[in-house]
């Protein structure tokens, strides 16, 4: 069996449990019209997006959790308008105004289901829909975070495992529950360059974590091992423990805030989702928070790699 094969066959089981929890949400729906407009929305907002991500590669492991959410929110605008007496197409501003004003900022993922019906013309293409940019905690100053980096790059006193964990957060701002479960597979050592796949298009790390990688990568047998194996075999250590691991280091959120921040002011927000494998309409909203404007950068996806330092 190849890395594909077994990637694909993860990614159709998330796929099926989908399904699954989408038939069982529709039987819950008592409300004909809410129903008809959640099917549709589902195999065509939901279903046939997450069928093509998997198709391009592109299917994260938040995909399908994210359509959990976006769905769920649907359901409950479409029974507040119902409530209110008002159908979907004579949804006006002011009641998308009312709706986002009025609830928690988890509403912000009613913006996919009001999108797409905008999309199919089922409410007005006027419509506007406020943006709710989530916290990410306060960054770790820069200078702190230089420091921090030169530490992880130069003690060797620090376990190897540590520093490749700790690099990927100061560095790459990777979530401690990503690394975690990464495997031999995601390290791509056929020349010119060591690649390191945090998202769909690979980085080529910075030095020495190119070399850290390339030295885990030769101690595993297997594609499926864990670049962070467990004590119990055939399994990853788990987020919490490799948290405080980093945490005695001074590697905690702050430091994955800064490290987002850094490449966000040098990378377009596009192309830097694709890199290290986050949601684009995170990085989006980051980066118009920070005040970056890429808009009109170049191209440039297979010339850029995130910035090091």
């Amino acid at each position: 069996m190849t890395d594909t094969d077994t990637d694909v066959g993860v990614e159709q089981r998330q796929l099926a449990l989908f399904d699954t929890w989408s038939a069982e949400l529709v039987d819950r729906l008592d409300d004909p019209t809410v129903k008809r407009t959640i099917v549709t929305y589902l195999r065509w907002g939901q279903q046939r997006r997450l069928a093509r991500a998997v198709v391009t590669d592109t299917l994260a492991p938040w995909s399908t959790l994210a359509a959990r959410q976006q769905t769920l929110r649907a359901v409950e605008f479409l029974s507040w308008i119902t409530d209110q007496q008002v159908d979907l197409d004579a949804v006006d501003q002011h009641a998308i105004d009312a709706w986002f004003a009025h609830g928690t900022t988890t509403r912000i993922h009613t913006r996919h289901f009001l999108v797409w019906a905008q999309q199919q013309r089922l409410i007005g293409r006027h419509l506007r829909f406020p943006i709710i940019t989530p916290s990410t905690g306060n960054p770790m100053p820069a200078s702190a975070r230089d420091a921090l980096v030169a530490r992880l790059v130069d003690d060797t006193t620090i376990t190897a495992d540590v520093r490749v964990a700790g690099l990927l957060v100061a560095l790459y701002a990777q979530p401690v529950s990503r690394i975690s479960r990464l495997q031999r597979r995601h390290i791509i050592t056929t020349r010119p360059a060591l690649r390191l796949a945090l998202g769909p298009d690979p980085i080529e790390p910075v030095e020495p974590l190119a070399a850290l990688l390339a030295d885990r990568a030769a101690t595993l047998a297997g594609p499926d091992d864990w670049l962070f194996p467990s004590p119990r075999a055939g399994q990853p250590i788990s987020p919490k423990t490799l948290g405080e691991r980093l945490l005695r280091h001074g590697v905690g959120r702050a430091a994955r805030v800064a490290a987002l921040h850094h490449l966000i002011e040098h990378v377009p927000a596009p192309v830097l989702a694709d890199l290290i494998g986050y949601n684009p309409n995170f990085i989006a909203d980051r980066a118009a928070s920070l005040a970056t404007n890429w808009a009109s950068y170049p191209a440039i996806r297979h010339r850029t790699r995130p910035v090091g330092t």
